[in-house]
């Protein structure tokens, strides 16, 4: 099941226009016990599409942020990776980008990982990012590549909006791992 606030809005959206069509389509079914239920069914529908959809965007729409007991969450899972040489790049200068990268750079100290925040980056647009990427440099051995991969799954599992890892040219990257945090 997917993770991602975009996905369970837009299901709830689907899910609120069948509930809507459905009850649109009643009208033509004459009165009676079928007509009670069927109205019965997609009012359900509707309130349960609204619901999905309004529980996501919340989500969707809230500040960025990986909370406590996240943090610790992925903490644990990337201390067996200790030693790890990161970097996390701010694509842009906005708040909420150095909220979220200065917390992934947290993170990964924690996890005693030598990770440091750097940025902001290109703020003037030369580069779209959203969400968060995560590289890892090309020729990187197994630990490494598995260490990013467990990256990867830990953000996810943080409800953060990561790519990757994406296999790149030694020569784009600062470390081995490179987080680059671009706007929501």
């Amino acid at each position: 099941m997917s993770n991602n606030p975009a996905f369970w809005s837009s299901v709830g959206f689907w899910i609120l226009m069948v509930g809507l069509i459905g009850d649109l389509v009643i009208i033509f079914v004459p009165s009676g016990r079928t007509e009670k239920i069927l109205a019965t069914i997609f009012t359900l529908l509707i309130a349960i599409g609204v619901t999905v959809e309004h529980v996501a965007d919340a989500k969707r729409f809230s500040p960025w942020n990986i909370d406590a007991e996240q943090q610790k969450n992925m903490v644990r899972k990337l201390v067996p990776f200790a030693g790890q040489a990161a970097v996390v790049w701010m694509v842009y200068g906005e708040s909420e980008v150095q909220h979220i990268a200065v917390q992934i750079g947290k993170v990964l100290q924690r996890a005693e990982w030598n990770a440091r925040v750097t940025g902001p980056g290109l703020s003037d647009g030369a580069v779209e990012l959203e969400g968060i990427i995560v590289k890892v440099r090309m020729g990187a051995d197994r630990l490494t590549k598995d260490a990013a991969q467990i990256l990867v799954t830990s953000l996810v599992d943080a409800s953060m909006p990561v790519r990757g890892p994406l296999i790149v040219e030694d020569r784009e990257l600062e470390a081995p791992i490179m987080v680059m945090v671009g706007k929501r």
